[in-house]
């Protein structure tokens, strides 16, 4: 339902598909870091958390130009970039800091 400033939307089922929540999340303004259906998401002011359930190259779309590293490897994914992709395999969980590298260095 339309209202003035916002817009409300009722789902009486739980088995939503991704495509509409993220057809409801673009129509809000919302960021969307990644366009893929088969993908998780967690994300904060400080980190990214991908799991996969294919395999496959993913473009990460941050909301601003930062650092990009993924914590677990210590790979630089990128330097004051906006996005970047990495290429993952199935099932995988990714844990990505988004910020300064000297600040990911010192909290090392």
């Amino acid at each position: 339902k339309h209202f003035d400033e916002w817009t409300s939307v009722y789902i009486g089922s739980t088995g939503v598909q991704a495509s509409v929540l993220r057809a409801l999340a673009r129509r809000a303004g919302a960021h969307l870091f990644v366009e893929d259906e088969d993908i998780v998401v967690y994300a904060n002011e400080s980190f990214v958390t991908l799991h996969t359930e294919r395999p496959g190259k993913r473009t990460v779309k941050l909301v601003s130009k930062t650092d990009a590293i993924d914590v677990f490897d210590g790979r630089v994914m990128g330097r004051c970039v906006d996005a970047f992709v990495d290429d993952l395999p199935q099932h995988k969980t990714t844990l990505y800091y988004t910020g300064d590298r000297a600040t990911y260095e010192r909290l090392l």
